[in-house]
């Protein structure tokens, strides 16, 4: 059992079990000892993450799990008006389509960007990346 955070978020923490997948998410109060490289947002109720792991990193929603290396999934996220739609593609064939307002942006912070800070660009983004999966790979 271990603890993911959030891209852009620190209030909470999901509870993660790597059998078994998302527990529930936590209040963050500073005593969470169990770390590792993960990220993840809450969709209503459905928890997508990415986990490291020796076989390189994984994206999860909920308990279904699905390797970057030879991946059968897609991501993207679409802009209008103001607002990003997100889809996900899963090799059975169900589909994700979550609409959500984008992070805000900390005008002075030189190095924050609204992709910066948005989970799901940093999936879309991060699909393909191989450096990232070297990175994510744990020893």
């Amino acid at each position: 059992m271990f603890y993911i955070g959030k891209i852009h978020e620190k209030k909470y923490l999901l509870e993660y079990d790597e059998n078994n997948g998302p527990v529930r998410e936590v209040s963050n109060n500073g005593s969470v000892q169990k770390r590792k490289m993960a990220l993840y947002e809450n969709m209503d109720g459905v928890f997508i993450g990415v986990v490291s792991s020796k076989n390189g990193p994984y994206l999860f929603v909920n308990e279904k799990k699905f390797q970057f290396i030879n991946k059968v999934w897609t991501a993207r996220v679409t802009e209008h008006n103001g607002s990003h739609t997100f889809h996900l593609s899963m090799p059975d064939g169900a589909a994700i389509v979550h609409d959500y307002s984008p992070p805000e942006v900390d005008e002075i912070d030189p190095w924050m960007t609204s992709r910066s800070e948005d989970f799901f660009f940093w999936l879309a983004e991060k699909q393909d990346d191989s450096l990232f999966i070297d990175m994510w790979t744990d020893d």
